[in-house]
């Protein structure tokens, strides 16, 4: 596999949702504004990832789950002030309060917030101040056992605190199950339609039980994709009613398409309706259609794939949006349907960014970043006082279609790879273009796809071509050197010098490995490998010698130090980050740097940020 394929999801997921909050280089989206020792880079905004389910709390602001990377439960102002996180709710893991993928949210009427943790089977149940409260289930396909769950796709709360959970066994959704709030089993109802009922309308027989709301007087709504119906059931789980159908047009439901259900203060039900039909339904409780809400489009006012819905106390209906390839949004309506407003990531204002690929520092003066979604670059000073911004979209020189990777020589001249441009452009320190070239006609071959452009010890240029397997070097006005690591490397992605006169290569191909290549020789020196390596981003290494490493998969650091006193050899020293948005977690690992004082610098793609750590992994 050559890296010109394999460099395509990473961005497409990197595109896929963004979650600004500055502070590395900005502040942390959970935080006010405070003097707390991190870079002030760009401003406190939280551009949306993937928000699966949302449920509104009593004073009106939004909990929801945001499952860019292992999944977060967020807290959001009910009017999206700043697009900002003011909190966020458990870490990634499996142990109480830890999450693992989860999907879907409700609150009942104190606040407590309680959520499916699909990766871990369970439910956990949070106060509203998101401490941890409890928890139940497990995996299995016990069907006699309500505790086992191989699949939650729905919860919901009634009045009373219950907590009612659409599950069944495997890929099959086939029943309503229900807890107390401290998680005692209470009953179960629904069960699977084997097909028999041909019509689809049987009440309470469901092929593919999802989405899930209650009404003030805790009737349950529950949607089956499969047969294009919404279930209503009594508040003891007795059928009363079944609407919809399958079908394209007005009140009718695509098949197997995804669904999210709330029903509205003045009574309404609300449908989000994604991956197949695509649009959002209103229809009465008895199933009478009326208009969908909002249109399928392109437009920032419109959407794509819709992937769930809340109502507030006002009636304001506020959908996520989830196009593939691109921003999640959040768009609102008012009670009558008409559009109100677009919450979008992505920021384009000075300092901010939209989707960082790459970072490099010059010496202690100043920081250059590739804000890929703003098709640019970012510049500010070592105090992290925005300087200036670099190109802008396009293919004129000076402008970029995708800056993917950045680095700087010894005079501050910035050199910048641009995947859509697939050329090379130089920059001075004033961020002046100087020139631009792609090597075609040299004696090394022109530059087909790379991940990575580096500067050597003499301020040579290194590229990473992953579509040739090597490592292209060229002078500081783009004329063809050399070349290194054929043989050797597959898909290079980050690229770092030691101090024993060699390079350092970090592999996406080859079994996720760090290369050691002699400079002199262009020989393998060795190796550095590891089970916890899933997919390498990047390399950088410090004035002492030690080797950090970035992992796209596990969104982690890893630090290693060089032993050259015979063969070489690599010492793990420690490890940090993991999946989040909080302060020391990524989403989408790219990229790294380091500074005159050894300071780590990380490219958090989806989070639209830079942390800075020090060498022992602790935020600064």
């Amino acid at each position: 596999m050559n890296v010109h394929f394999l460099i395509l999801p990473i961005l497409a997921f990197a595109l896929s949702a963004c979650t600004l909050d500055v502070n590395m280089l900005g502040k942390l989206a959970s935080e006010e504004a405070s003097d707390d020792g991190l870079f002030p880079l760009g401003e406190k905004k939280y551009l949306y990832g993937q928000l699966t389910s949302m449920a509104t709390m009593s004073d009106g602001k939004i909990v929801g789950i945001d499952n860019s990377g292992n999944g977060a439960v967020i807290l959001l102002n009910s009017d999206f002030t700043n697009n900002k996180v003011i909190a966020e709710y458990g870490v990634t893991g499996s142990g109480p309060g830890e999450v693992n993928l989860p999907r879907h949210v409700a609150v009942d009427r104190y606040d407590n917030i309680y959520i499916t943790d699909n990766g871990n089977y369970r439910i956990q149940k949070f106060n509203k101040n998101g401490i941890y409260q409890h928890q139940w289930g497990s995996f299995g396909s016990n069907a006699s056992d309500p505790f086992q769950f191989s699949l939650i796709n729905g919860i919901a709360v009634d009045s009373t605190g219950n907590v009612y959970v659409t599950t069944g066994l495997m890929s099959v959704f086939l029943e309503v199950r229900v807890f107390n709030p401290s998680g005692g089993f209470v009953r179960k109802f629904g069960q699977l339609d084997d097909g028999s009922c041909s019509s689809g309308s049987c009440p309470g027989y469901m092929q593919r039980a999802q989405g899930i709301a209650l009404d003030s007087a805790d009737n349950v709504y529950v949607a089956d994709s499969r047969r294009g119906v919404v279930h209503k059931f009594d508040s003891s789980g007795l059928p009363t009613d079944v609407f919809g159908s399958l079908g394209s047009g007005l009140g009718q439901i695509t098949y197997d398409s995804e669904l999210e259900l709330n029903i509205s203060s003045d009574g309404n039900l609300y449908i989000a309706e994604s991956t197949s039909g695509n649009k959002v339904h209103k229809w009465s409780l008895t199933g009478t259609p009326s208009p969908n809400i909002g249109t399928n489009g392109s437009a920032l006012s419109e959407y794509t794939n819709p992937i769930s819905i809340v109502t507030d106390a006002t009636g304001k209906i506020i959908v996520f949006d989830a196009p593939t390839g691109s921003l999640g949004k959040i768009l609102t309506y008012g009670a009558n349907g008409s559009f109100l407003n677009t919450y979008r990531g992505g920021g384009s204002g000075d300092g901010q960014m939209d989707g960082v690929l790459a970072v490099a520092v010059y010496k202690d003066e100043f920081f250059v970043a590739a804000d890929m979604g703003n098709s640019r670059l970012v510049m500010w000073d070592y105090q992290g006082q925005f300087i200036r911004n670099i190109g802008g979209p396009g293919s004129a020189d000076g402008q970029f279609v995708f800056p993917r990777s950045v680095a700087v020589d010894s005079q501050g001249n910035i050199y910048v790879w641009d995947i859509g441009g697939s050329r090379i452009q130089k920059f001075n320190k004033f961020g002046v273009f100087q020139k631009k070239w792609d090597g075609d006609g040299q004696a090394g071959g022109k530059i087909i796809s790379s991940n990575v452009v580096a500067i050597g010890p003499n301020d040579e240029v290194y590229v990473g071509d992953g579509f040739q397997h090597k490592i292209q070097i060229f002078d500081s006005e783009g004329v063809y050197l050399d070349e290194i690591g054929s043989g050797i490397v597959d898909g290079p992605s980050g690229i770092a010098f030691g101090k024993n006169n060699n390079i350092y290569v970090a592999d996406l191909n080859s079994g996720a490995k760090v290369f050691d290549i002699s400079l002199s020789t262009k020989l393998k020196l060795g190796e550095i490998t590891s089970a916890s390596f899933g997919n390498l981003s990047g390399v950088a290494t410090t004035s002492t010698g030690d080797i950090y490493i970035t992992d796209v998969v596990s969104n982690k650091v890893f630090h290693y130090s060089a032993d050259y006193s015979s063969t070489p050899a690599y010492t793990l020293m420690n490890s940090w980050g993991g999946a989040g948005a909080s302060k020391g977690k990524f989403n989408t690992l790219i990229g790294i740097a380091t500074d005159v004082n050894d300071f780590i610098y990380a490219a958090d793609a989806v989070n639209c940020r830079i942390q800075k750590f020090d060498g022992t992994g602790l935020p600064r």
